[in-house]
């Protein structure tokens, strides 16, 4: 199957609120922005940019999309995610697509490995692939194939609510545990182990001057 990455953007300087404690709204920003330049950069390095797709109602996160090359999807609806992401699915869907793989923009550890291990579990078949984020509540990537066919559930406990859905539809799931795409940033305790990790490395590739 031919899948699309879907990556829904809100406003870039509405983005990160909880981090508000830790970091100013202007560094909140610039960490959103860098967070969707490396997801840009990976979706469209595996899949290209023709089936790469960002809905965002922010004009900055869809020229960051077109400078790759990817799709820019104006979002019509009124700032709701899960409406949102079946805007994108269907658009896709309607261009081509065979199956959709959501991917959040604040998942600074992905690389393009992880993204084919989300599409190899699939095997090209009808199925589900659920990703969960370190806590096991959260869905921080999802795959679905047939494209625009299943109902999108992102919000509290996602992860569960996905799962039934699929087992609703009568569509198997399976679930993909990578350290990767569990380490989203959400929370100044987030920020905090993201920051601690790039000294280890010796490289502070996004948190950077944010100070």
């Amino acid at each position: 199957m031919r899948p699309w990455a879907i990556l829904p953007v809100r406003a870039l300087d509405e983005g990160k609120s909880r981090l508000g404690q830790v970091l100013a709204p202007a560094a909140r920003q610039r960490l959103s922005e860098r967070f969707l330049t490396h997801s840009l950069a990976v979706a469209t390095g595996v899949l290209g940019g023709a089936r790469t797709l960002v809905i965002s109602r922010d004009g900055r996160a869809l020229a960051a999309a077109r400078a790759l090359g990817a799709t820019a999807l104006w979002e019509s609806d009124g700032g709701d995610l899960n409406q949102a992401l079946t805007q994108a699915a269907a658009h896709a869907a309607r261009r081509g697509a065979e199956a959709t793989l959501v991917l959040p923009s604040d998942l600074p550890l992905i690389g393009p490995e992880d993204l084919r291990a989300l599409i190899r579990l699939s095997g090209g078949r009808p199925r589900m692939v659920i990703a969960c984020d370190r806590a096991g509540i959260g869905t921080n990537a999802l795959y679905t194939a047939p494209a625009a066919t299943c109902p999108y559930r992102f919000g509290v406990r996602s992860f569960r609510r996905h799962l039934f859905e699929a087992r609703r539809l009568g569509i198997p799931a399976q679930i993909l545990r990578r350290p990767a795409l569990a380490f989203d940033i959400d929370t100044p305790r987030d920020f905090a182990d993201l920051r601690a990790l790039e000294q280890a490395r010796g490289k502070e590739r996004f948190t950077a001057g944010l100070d």
